[in-house]
């Protein structure tokens, strides 16, 4: 973990900015104003300020938010680093969740202030380094991928016979119980289906999007963007093959990943709805990267966040081995984009992945409820 009592900035040409992130007990967000005479003046922002010689973040974090607000902060822990270069200055945002703080917000500098939902931190006029911010803020520190089982697979590809079919159908009902089952607790689940027939496909697609919306859970799906849109699905994940298609594909015609997927919609007359899940096409966006490559291609083409993996080995795959921490931190660090841990790991690695960068951990079989 990057030591937080250095105070020493690498390049001396970057404004190093500590950010807090404070939810209330309602999990509302505090956000205020910035005045108009100051750099980026009138957008909403993140309250925190610059990080003076000799500080930690966190104690920039308590001198700023008690000059600015009159709030004590007590604790809080890394969410996300973020490296932006405007016009006319390049700025480093240490993005800390204040987990402790005590005291009543009140205005000591002039500026406007307000709580918020996290969902509705999307339609502020924000500065362009604070936008990554509101999608770590809106996102989960559990991601849920559903297990692929062999009894679903098998009977999937069963040839069509009515004995053939009751047993497909036997087995798509136990697998919707499941994901019924595994996304009780979770708000982003991706459906993972790799090795099944396109007809089994969109018929559990469709019935688990319906499961996720009641439970106001984000569906994403582990498919191709055409088939998400056709079934209005608002979620999408992109496999390794898939980033380094739309990279060479949209590096090729200048399109944006945004773009493209509007476009998509507006063609195949889709039952989709943009929301305001994402920051930028409306339809929430992962990829799976493994290397320092995969990162900056999915960042470039402007995804709402990213697993990487794998972290530690794992049964699944035992030949492959894990990067470790200490990798993990170094690929996080240089990454806009929140960032999964995944691979050999469970609820009780939450906290090191995020002390090492990470948004949270994904998994399979630590998240997934069999019956």
């Amino acid at each position: 973990m990057t030591n937080p009592n250095n105070s020493s900035d690498t390049a001396k040409n970057i404004i190093h900015v500590a950010v807090a992130v404070i939810r209330d007990e309602h999990g509302q967000v505090l956000v205020s104003r910035r005045l108009k005479h100051v750099h980026q003046g009138g957008l909403w922002e993140f309250p925190g300020g610059k990080r003076e010689l000799g500080e930690s973040v966190f104690q920039a974090l308590q001198r700023e938010l008690m000059e600015e607000l009159a709030l004590t902060i007590i604790a809080a822990r890394p969410l996300i680093t973020i490296t932006h270069a405007y016009d006319d200055c390049n700025v480093l945002l240490d993005v800390w969740a204040v987990t402790s703080y005590s005291g009543v917000a009140i205005s000591c500098e002039g500026q406007q202030f307000k709580w918020l939902s996290p969902q509705s931190l999307f339609s502020l006029d924000m500065p362009a380094a604070d936008v990554p911010i509101v999608q770590a803020v809106n996102l989960p520190d559990v991601y849920l991928i559903t297990a692929e089982p062999e009894y679903l697979v098998s009977a999937c590809c069963l040839s069509d016979t009515t004995e053939n079919d009751q047993h497909k159908k036997k087995s798509i009902s136990r697998f919707v119980t499941e994901f019924t089952h595994s996304v009780q607790s979770s708000s982003v689940v991706q459906l993972r289906l790799k090795n099944i027939p396109i007809d089994s496909w969109t018929k559990i697609a469709k019935e688990c999007l319906q499961i996720a919306k009641h439970n106001n859970c984000q569906l994403i799906v582990n498919a191709s963007i055409e088939q998400a849109i056709s079934i209005g699905v608002t979620g999408v994940h992109l496999d390794g093959n898939q980033l380094q298609y739309l990279s060479h594909d949209l590096s090729q015609t200048g399109k944006s990943l945004s773009n493209t997927i509007q476009e998509l919609i507006v063609a195949k007359d889709s039952p989709a709805h943009l929301t305001q899940s994402s920051a930028s096409s409306g339809m929430m966006v992962s990829a799976s990267c493994h290397n320092s490559q995969q990162l900056r291609m999915a960042e470039d083409l402007g995804v709402d966040f990213i697993v990487l993996s794998p972290v530690l080995k794992t049964a699944s795959h035992p030949a492959a081995k894990g990067m470790g921490w200490e990798k993990f931190e170094i690929l996080t660090r240089e990454c806009n984009v929140p960032v999964f841990a995944l691979g050999g790991l469970s609820a009780k690695d939450i906290l090191v992945a995020q002390e090492n960068g990470g948004q949270g951990v994904a998994g399979i079989s630590a998240f997934w409820k069999s019956v």
